[in-house]
């Protein structure tokens, strides 16, 4: 079964299929971003991109948490704990998406 959206169809709401993955997740980022524009602008600066290549590089792409090939780098006191310490080199590690979106899931269940 194919993930669904609410749509507007002849005036009233139903479910339809998202046209691929890259659908859902586009809406998912447009809403996860919303409200928090000042993580978005950080994200996006050229500081952070570097910093988050050199940490990458540093690790020769390999994740730090499982050995798998890293492809972004982590806070590991993230930036809503720690605003501070964003651009702190001590405070990134490199990382592949699972176990970054892992860790996120537990901090948001205040497990970590």
């Amino acid at each position: 079964m194919r993930p669904q959206k609410l749509t507007m169809s002849r005036g009233k709401r139903v479910l339809s299929d998202y046209g691929s993955r890259q659908d859902e997740y586009a809406e998912y980022n447009r809403m996860r971003w919303k409200y928090d524009r000042e993580a978005k602008a950080f994200y996006n600066s050229k500081e952070w991109k570097a910093l988050s290549r050199l940490v990458l590089l540093e690790n020769d792409y390999v994740c730090e948490y499982c050995g798998d090939e890293a492809t972004m780098s982590d806070h590991v006191i993230p930036l809503k704990a720690d605003w501070n310490r964003r651009l702190d080199r001590s405070n990134l590690k490199a990382s592949c998406k699972r176990c970054n979106d892992k860790r996120a899931i537990l901090y948001r269940n205040n497990l970590l």
